[in-house]
């Protein structure tokens, strides 16, 4: 996806890939981004070393584990049918992930702009280039 969005691509691109409510893949529907797109790119674990050279500016969105958790309980419920269900996925894979990532990629170091979101109406702001 990266090459034909970069300089000298050809455009080409897929909107999406896979759907993760649904745990399967979308059928490709490829689309042409204009010359003057911008693209903008949202997901987790995006300041990996492997990619971290591809992005022109980082934003890192910072959340403590706990609020992470308690989120997840309320957006996740219905996904994945229990309250312990999301739990037990957050405590024992995607907290532990997102710890792992941390340690390695440093996103809080390495991004252009950091914004602590434990607050979402209330954003502060930890780090913005001069």
């Amino acid at each position: 996806m990266l090459r034909p969005l970069g300089p000298g691509g050809d455009g080409r691109y897929l909107p999406a890939a896979y759907d993760h409510r649904l745990d399967e893949p979308v059928p490709p529907a490829h689309q042409r981004a204009t010359p003057d797109a911008v693209v903008l790119f949202d997901g987790v674990f995006l300041l990996r070393p492997e990619l971290r050279d591809h992005w022109d500016v980082t934003l890192y969105l910072h959340a403590a584990p706990e609020v992470t958790v308690r989120r997840a309980l309320t957006r996740d419920l219905e996904v994945f049918g229990s309250a312990a269900t999301v739990e037990q996925r957050y405590r024992h894979r995607y907290l532990p992930g997102q710890e792992l990532y941390r340690g390695e990629a440093r996103p809080l170091e390495r991004a252009d702009i950091v914004l602590d979101m434990d607050d979402p109406l209330d954003p502060a702001v930890l780090k913005w280039p001069e």
